[in-house]
């Protein structure tokens, strides 16, 4: 939702689009052929596994990883090929590590 993007510090410089996160119009202004990686991230266990297959069988990402919040399904999702993740804490460590070059440390 546009009221997200109130979250962002003034100094974001970042591309805000605005969209379903598996259409893919949007994600092409969001930048997504151009993209070296692809987290999933909403609030919806299909949308996300949706948008990360999108991202990687249409666009060929190669590091995509999915938010799942329900532990059955991500198991599923993961035998499909989609890394996923779960938890806060975990969830972003887990997003670093899948989609930082290899032997980065994030700060």
């Amino acid at each position: 939702a546009p009221t997200a993007f109130r979250r962002l510090g003034a100094g974001f410089g970042g591309r805000r689009v605005t969209g379903v996160g598996f259409d893919q119009d949007t994600l092409r202004e969001a930048g997504i052929e151009e993209a070296g990686a692809f987290a999933a991230v909403s609030s919806g266990d299909n949308s996300n596994i949706i948008a990360a297959r999108v991202a990687r069988e249409m666009f060929s990402v190669e590091n995509v990883a999915a938010r799942i919040y329900d532990p059955r399904r991500a198991e599923v999702y993961q035998r499909l090929g989609i890394p996923t993740v779960a938890t806060v804490r975990w969830t972003a460590d887990q997003m670093l590590r899948r989609l930082l070059p290899s032997g980065a440390e994030p700060l």
